[in-house]
Formats: C-alpha cells, sequence, structure tokens
C-alpha cells in the first residue's frame, strides 16, 4: 500500500496503514434543551456588508445589545456548512448572532477561492464595522478552524476593547500550518512544493469525521484549486503567536474526534487557567456534529464569565 493512499475497508477508510476510525469516534448522541420553544422563535435573514462580505443573521423575539459575531475557517463556501440548530439554540439566550464568509465564498463579493492577508483583514473589519452600526455594545468573537489564526492575528493589531470584544471562543482552533498538516501528508507534500495549493480538503481527509457529518455535499473532495500567491500568507499565521496577546477572556472547545487538526495541539493554546472544554462525539465541525452541546457549552461560559 502506498503512503497516503486512502484504502476503503469495511471498517472505514485506511491512511498509510492505520484506522482513521478510532474508539473515541462515537455515535453523536441528542442532548435536551430547554431553548426548544425559542428556537422556533428564532428569525434568519442574509444580507451584506458596505464591501459585499456576505453574512447570516439569527435574531430572537427580544435581542440583547451584546452579540456574538461567528467567523468560518478556511474555504468555507456554503451557508449550511454549520447546522442553523447551532446558532438558533445561540439566539434563543437572547444574543443576536451574525456569522461572516470570507470575501469570494458563499456568495461574498471577492476573487473566488482566494483568502490572503488583505481579504482576512476585510472580512474581520467589516464584521466589527456592522456590529457598531447594528448598535451592538460588545461582542464576543467565535472564530472556528483557520479563521482563530486570522483573528488572533488582527485582534492583536487592533485593540479588542476598541472593537468592542468582550471575549473570544475558539472552536477547533488551528495552531499553525506545519502542526495542522502532521495528520495529512499528502497535503504536506503540496505545501512543500509552494505551487498549489487545495482549497477544499482532500475527500479522505473529511471523510475521516464522516462517522459524524451529516451535510457532506458534492463539492467535498480537491475538485477546485488556487494559486500559491496566498501560501507564504498561510504559512506565516501562527495562533501560538498571537492567542497570548489578547488580553479578553477566552474559551478553547476542543473537538475530541477531530482529524483535521490535532486536539493536543489545540489544548496546547491555552495558558494554565484559561478554559478548556472537551465536545464529544465530534468531527472538525462541532456546529454540525454536536450543535445543541456546543452552543449550551458557550451559552453557559457565557453566563458564568463574561455577561453577568
Amino acid at each position: 500500500m502506498s503512503a497516503g493512499k486512502p484504502i476503503i475497508t469495511k471498517e472505514g477508510f485506511l491512511i498509510s496503514g492505520k484506522k482513521v476510525f478510532e474508539d473515541v469516534l462515537k455515535p453523536a448522541q441528542e442532548v435536551p434543551t430547554k431553548r426548544a420553544e425559542a428556537r422556533k422563535e428564532i428569525i434568519k435573514t442574509e444580507g451584506f456588508t458596505k464591501g459585499g462580505i456576505k453574512y447570516l443573521n439569527y435574531l430572537s423575539a427580544e435581542p440583547k445589545k451584546e452579540g456574538l459575531l461567528f467567523f468560518h475557517g478556511f474555504g468555507v463556501d456554503r451557508t449550511d456548512y454549520a447546522k442553523d440548530e447551532f446558532f438558533e439554540e445561540l439566539a434563543s439566550a437572547g444574543y443576536p448572532i451574525y456569522v461572516f464568509f470570507s470575501p469570494g465564498f458563499a456568495g461574498s463579493k471577492g476573487q473566488r477561492g482566494y483568502i490572503d492577508e488583505r481579504t482576512s483583514k476585510q472580512r474581520l473589519e467589516e464584521a466589527h464595522n456592522l456590529a457598531k452600526e447594528e448598535g451592538l455594545s460588545k461582542t464576543t468573537d467565535i472564530f472556528h478552524s483557520f479563521a482563530t489564526a486570522e483573528g488572533a492575528k488582527y485582534l492583536t493589531e487592533n485593540d479588542p476593547t476598541t472593537l468592542g470584544v468582550n471575549s473570544i471562543i475558539f472552536i477547533a482552533p488551528f495552531t499553525n500550518l506545519d502542526e495542522t498538516l502532521e495528520n495529512h501528508p499528502i497535503l504536506k507534500k503540496m505545501y512543500a512544493l509552494g505551487r498549489y495549493m487545495p482549497r477544499w480538503m482532500p475527500a479522505p481527509y473529511l471523510f475521516a469525521n464522516a462517522k459524524y457529518h451529516s451535510n457532506r455535499g458534492p463539492k467535498v473532495g480537491a475538485k477546485k484549486w488556487v494559486k500559491a500567491r496566498d501560501v507564504e500568507f498561510i504559512k506565516a499565521l501562527n495562533s501560538k503567536e498571537y492567542i497570548p496577546k489578547l488580553g479578553v477572556p477566552k474559551l478553547y472547545m476542543i473537538p475530541d474526534g477531530d482529524r483535521i487538526i490535532p486536539p493536543l495541539h489545540q489544548r496546547n493554546l491555552a495558558s494554565k487557567n484559561e478554559k478548556i472544554i472537551n465536545i464529544p462525539n465530534s468531527g472538525h465541525n462541532a456546529m454540525n456534529d454536536q450543535p445543541q452541546i456546543t452552543a449550551t457549552e458557550i451559552l453557559n461560559w457565557l453566563s458564568q464569565s463574561n455577561y453577568p
């Protein structure tokens, strides 16, 4: 068997002769919620910032002045990447939710499939401008995956308190490219060549979380590519460098079955006194795999630590 070649078996995928599915990957379980009725009243709308960044808005009947800004990770090109249930659960507690997509993705204006320092900054800048326009007194920024490094970098260069950022939540946080590629030898070789980089992870690596993902669509797989002019931007991002400089409360949410970014490296981002929550029975996309658990843990943390 050649190194890195996926082999389909009755047990699942094998990569480089090693099992992808392990005992830690178990069927997701439903978690009861007291906000089920409130979720029925949530209004979902779509909009665009002044610069053309697409966003989704989830609003309750009696929204608070404190909002949640959610930033998808690298290359998310589908508005249903995270379940409505996750955002509705958060909004049912009264928090206005704004979900932002990168320029060129999911209907946002911009060059298709291209992310660099300029476009990364644009999304974050316009998101916080929108929060002010919407009259939010303060926000909690929620970053998933690669957006962790983008957001942490931006917030070290722009004072969070000036932006109105009260706290930060990282879900399946990206550390740096080297650690992320530990489990992905094929991608590691691609990046090493410096010629091309995939806009979508090759299917075998997404299928490593297939036991949880319920919304895999036709775009799963390395079907589209972008030129390497932004590879250096990706390589230079290092959450370990930025996060210690952020002087606001932080929460780290680690999916225990993540096969994209090693959970050990995710946990190492947190300092000694910072809160870490493990998301059980979840792959990289905890918002889809365990929407109620993830949302409930966020709300518990917000009520205990940040928004008295």
